[in-house]
C-alpha cells in the first residue's frame, strides 16, 4: 500500500466510523444480548435433553475402542500418521507454529481489502484446512474399528466356564462365596440352589447383574450401567452358574406338572419360602403374603409378570396352578 492508498483508506474509514455507532454501550450491548441468549439455549439444552453419558471406565472390557468426539476427528486421525517417535512434533510443534502464524497475523498481513477475491493466499490456505479437516473426519468414521466381543467370541463352552468362574471369583465371590453357596455371616440369597437356579432364567439373572437391586444391597456390575462387566462377560459368569447344576440351563425352565398333581404348599416351600419366608411371614425385604385373601389379583398379576426382584412365572405356572398357590395362601 503506497502513501496515496493510505490516505484514501483512513480517509473513507474516518468517514464511516462517523456514520456508524459507537462500540461501548452500543456494539458492547448487542454482543452482550446475544451471548446471554446463548447461555440461555444452551442452559435449556443441558436441563431438558442432557448429554450422553457413557458408563465408568472398565479395564476388564478390552472391547471398548475410545475416540473423541466428532469434532476432534481430524486430530485423532491427523495423528495416525505420525510414528510415535514423530508424535511430538504432530502433536506440539506443528500446532505451535500454526498458533504463532495467527498471533503475528496483524504485523504481516497489512492488506486492507476483505473480500475473499481480494485475498487468494489466505483465502486458498483456509480452504485447503478445511477441506483437510472434513476429509480426515470422513476417513475416521468410515476406518472406525468395529468392537469385538470379550467372553464368548471364538470360545468352546467349557473356555466360557472358566471366563465365568474367574470373573466370579473376582466380582461375586465376596458376598455370595466362590461356590455361590454363600458367605458365613452375609445374609445374601445363595446362588448355588435349585430355588434360585430353577425359578431364575437367564435373562432374569442377567438383568440382576447388571442393574443390581439396590434394595437388597446388590450393585450394578453392568459396564451400561456403570459397573464393570460387559454383557459377554455377564453371560459367563450365567454359563459358570448353570454348570452348577446338573442338567445345565434346561432346569432353568421347568415344564409345569399337571394341574392335578399340583401340589402348592410343596411348590411354595420350594420356589418361593426362599424369599417369602417358610410361612409367608417375609424375609428382608422380601414382603410378607398375608393379603392373598383381598388382593387375590394384585398376587395374580405380580406372579404372573413378575416385579422387581420377582421373576415372572407366566412360562413355568398355568393360571390354574397360580390360582391355587393364592388360594393356599389365603387359607394358611
Amino acid at each position: 500500500m503506497n502513501k496515496q492508498q493510505k490516505e484514501e483508506y483512513m480517509k473513507k474509514y474516518k468517514m464511516l466510523k462517523e456514520q456508524g455507532v459507537p462500540f461501548f454501550p452500543d456494539i458492547v450491548f448487542k454482543d452482550a444480548v446475544v451471548w446471554l441468549a446463548v447461555f440461555l439455549l444452551m442452559s435449556a439444552l443441558a436441563i431438558f435433553v442432557g448429554v450422553h453419558m457413557e458408563g465408568k471406565a472398565n479395564p476388564n472390557d478390552a472391547s471398548y475402542i475410545p475416540r473423541p468426539e466428532w469434532y476432534f476427528l481430524f486430530l485423532y486421525q491427523y495423528l495416525k500418521y505420525w510414528p510415535g517417535s514423530l508424535e511430538p512434533i504432530a502433536a506440539t510443534v506443528i500446532p505451535g507454529i500454526a498458533i504463532l502464524f495467527l498471533l503475528f497475523l496483524p504485523f504481516y498481513d497489512t492488506n486492507p481489502k476483505r473480500h475473499p477475491l481480494n485475498r487468494p493466499v489466505a483465502t486458498t490456505i483456509m480452504t485447503l484446512v478445511v477441506i483437510a479437516m472434513v476429509v480426515l473426519t470422513y476417513v475416521s468414521v468410515v476406518t472406525e474399528a468395529k468392537p469385538t466381543k470379550t467372553a464368548a467370541a471364538g470360545q468352546t463352552k467349557a473356555e466360557i466356564i472358566k471366563t465365568g468362574k474367574a470373573l466370579f471369583e473376582k466380582n461375586c465371590a465376596g458376598c455370595h462365596g466362590p461356590d455361590g453357596k454363600g458367605v458365613k455371616g452375609v445374609t445374601h440369597l445363595p446362588l448355588n440352589s435349585d430355588d434360585f437356579l430353577n425359578t431364575r432364567t437367564d435373562d432374569v439373572i442377567h438383568n440382576i447383574i447388571s442393574a443390581g437391586q439396590p434394595s437388597v444391597g446388590m450393585q450394578a456390575f453392568g459396564a451400561a450401567n456403570g459397573g464393570p462387566l460387559s454383557d459377554e462377560q455377564i453371560d459367563a459368569i450365567i454359563a459358570y452358574m448353570r454348570s452348577w447344576q446338573e442338567g445345565g440351563a434346561a432346569q432353568a425352565t421347568p415344564t409345569p406338572s399337571a394341574a392335578k398333581k399340583f401340589d402348592p404348599a410343596d411348590y411354595y416351600k420350594k420356589n418361593c419360602a426362599v424369599c417369602h419366608g417358610a410361612n409367608a411371614e417375609g424375609k428382608g425385604s422380601f414382603p410378607a403374603l398375608d393379603k392373598a385373601a383381598t388382593e387375590h389379583d394384585l398376587y395374580f398379576n405380580t406372579i404372573m409378570n413378575g416385579k422387581g426382584a420377582m421373576p415372572s412365572y407366566k412360562n413355568k405356572l398355568t393360571k390354574d396352578q397360580i390360582n391355587q398357590i393364592i388360594d393356599w395362601l389365603a387359607h394358611k
